[in-house]
């Protein structure tokens, strides 16, 4: 589908697949820069402040794709709209995911607090079949209707998830452990939180961020996927197969 609204004039269709995967791809490259910057940011500032940044940034971006123009309207400046609110919603999430599991495991019980995490982990998937969902329904009213204008709709509809977010976590109570830094002036003395977590794990933190791109989690399923449509029906795969029916979203 954004291949189609963004990347229509790249002559064929594995093209602008390829170019469609590389506009995702800048958001997963965007992570662990955006959990570098905002682990410093929680380190110092708290977890509480920093989650409320983090999902505020994301909603603006995912907001904002909603009211993209197309490249029929305003030619290669979309696709480079688009490129820079995914390498924003990238430094979000990279914030976002470090953050809401040090919330959850520093508010948990000493024997809960990998269950804690875990929970923090499920909610990525969660958020992907909430999305494919969506289009998915969407669908059903024809490609013309999806190509038109639709596909803007989930994007649109986000703002009140973010919403209900925010208002939770501005109620939500400061991480224990932070607090206990903080008045013991440990968050005060600790001038760069990067340099001493990079000093003391300098063998597992690059492995670590690296993962957390996690673009292969992506791509792999989609390959499979376009892979297991093709073998079904016989098709040729690529050349064969209607791009519009995908059922690889970009996710936010």
């Amino acid at each position: 589908m954004f291949g189609t609204v963004f990347f229509p004039d790249t002559g064929d269709r594995l093209t602008g697949i390829v170019a469609s995967f590389a506009t995702l791809a800048v958001g997963f490259f965007a992570r662990p820069l955006g959990g570098i910057v905002f682990g410093h940011i929680g380190d110092r500032f708290g977890r509480k402040n920093t989650l409320v940044i983090t999902l505020t940034m994301m909603g603006i971006a995912t907001l904002l794709i909603g009211f993209l123009p197309t490249y029929a309207q305003v030619g290669s400046l979309a696709p480079v709209l688009l490129v820079i609110l995914r390498f924003i919603q990238g430094l979000a999430v990279g914030g976002e995911w470090g953050g809401a599991v040090l919330m959850a495991v520093e508010h948990a019980p000493e024997e809960k607090k990998t269950f804690y995490g875990g929970i923090v982990q499920a909610g990525n998937p969660a958020g992907a079949l909430l999305a494919t969902g969506a289009f998915s329904i969407l669908t059903l009213n024809g490609k013309e209707f999806l190509l038109e204008w639709g596909w803007r709709l989930p994007f649109l509809a986000s703002a009140l998830l973010i919403l209900v977010g925010i208002l939770i976590r501005i109620g939500v109570q400061e991480s224990p452990v932070y607090e206990k830094a903080e008045r013991s002036n440990a968050t005060g003395q600790q001038k760069s939180p990067l340099r001493e977590a990079v000093g003391k794990n300098w063998r597992t933190d690059p492995p670590g961020d690296w993962n957390s791109a996690g673009g292969y989690r992506w791509l792999i399923p989609c390959n499979y996927l376009r892979y297991g449509i093709c073998h079904r029906t016989g098709d040729r795969c690529l050349r064969d197969i209607d791009p519009e029916r995908t059922v690889c979203r970009l996710p936010c």
